[in-house]
């Protein structure tokens, strides 16, 4: 098998994500921030970040790249100001096979994407046949609850933990 020159091959993401821009890719950083926040749960699992996909010289731009231990994957995140729009799948697979093709290791899983959007129809969702694509459809709250419900829901996540913390410190030796 011969060998690709290294000027004939594709940047990978890192390489991309270095090189200086002449451009501000569209962006919207207070979401970025609370996506981050909220899916960085354990050690940092974000591994690679990318300015932009360049395909026959149009951009495209990815919002969040993250790497799933567990799951040996990358997980794509786009994220949507609006509702869902059908379109937004055949962007979705791009990043996704672009992904694939570019960045994936051996070993790993293929990549899995995640749309986050204002509104989602469950129908659309179950018609775009979007799991059989490997993406997966979420939407986010536009308004606050009540606070009531707030901190009904807190209450609930605090004692889930707590629960869970407690089996694991009982562990499997606890019935000896």
């Amino acid at each position: 098998m011969r060998e690709i020159p290294a000027a004939a091959r594709p940047p990978t993401l890192i390489q991309m994500a270095q090189a200086p821009t002449s451009h501000v890719p569209p962006q919207n950083i207070e979401a970025e921030e609370s996506v981050l926040g909220a899916m960085l749960v354990a050690e940092p699992a974000l591994t690679r970040v990318i300015d932009e996909v360049k395909l026959n010289g149009e951009d495209f731009y990815l919002d969040l790249l993250f790497y799933h231990r567990k799951l040996r994957r990358l997980v794509a995140v786009d994220l949507k100001l609006g509702k869902l729009r059908a379109g937004d799948k055949g962007q979705m697979e791009l990043y996704l096979r672009w992904l694939e093709k570019h960045e994936a290791e051996p070993g790993e899983e293929s990549p899995l994407g995640l749309i986050l959007c204002a509104d989602k129809g469950d129908e659309q969702v179950e018609l775009l046949q979007l799991h059989q694509s490997g993406i997966r459809v979420a939407s986010y709250l536009t308004e606050l609850p009540a606070r009531s419900l707030l901190e009904k829901k807190l209450h609930e996540a605090v004692r889930a933990a707590e629960a869970r913390l407690a089996n694991r410190t009982a562990g499997p030796s606890a019935g000896r």
